[in-house]
């Protein structure tokens, strides 16, 4: 059976991407949203004119960067598994015992997403083993 309706249109949503910033920020789950946005994007863009900036950049390399120089539009990742700092800020080594955040430090992650146009917003919560965390 076929899907019914339009299919994806990679050059319109570069299109309307065009001169702007799509960000998703959050865990691992936002991460595989980004690679698939990536991908979907990419294939309207010929080989030679894809750039994809420096995976891993940033603060503990928590940037990844996908830039379609063309349309001057960027899809980035910044991870942030629960948007405020924590001792999960690490995207290699985000899987500690004994979690700890602080709620009322969302400045530290914010500054990197408050020039995107568009933000795509998840938290880690769905996968935690443990429920307790410090809260500080």
């Amino acid at each position: 059976m076929e899907p019914k309706g339009e299919r994806f249109d990679a050059r319109a949503l570069l299109e309307r991407l065009r001169n702007k910033r799509l960000m998703f920020v959050g865990d691992s789950l936002n991460r595989n949203q980004w690679e698939s946005m990536v991908c979907l994007v990419s294939s309207a863009i010929p080989a030679r004119e894809q750039r994809s900036l420096a995976k891993f950049v940033g603060p503990n390399g928590s940037l990844n960067v996908f830039r379609a120089a063309e349309y001057n539009a960027t899809v980035e990742f910044y991870w942030a598994p629960f948007l405020v700092s924590s001792n999960s800020d690490d995207p290699q080594a985000h899987s500690v015992a004994d979690r700890v955040i602080a709620w009322r430090s969302i400045a530290k992650h914010a500054r990197h997403w408050r020039a995107a146009d568009l933000l795509v917003f998840n938290t880690y919560i769905w996968w935690l083993n443990n429920f307790e965390m410090k809260v500080l």
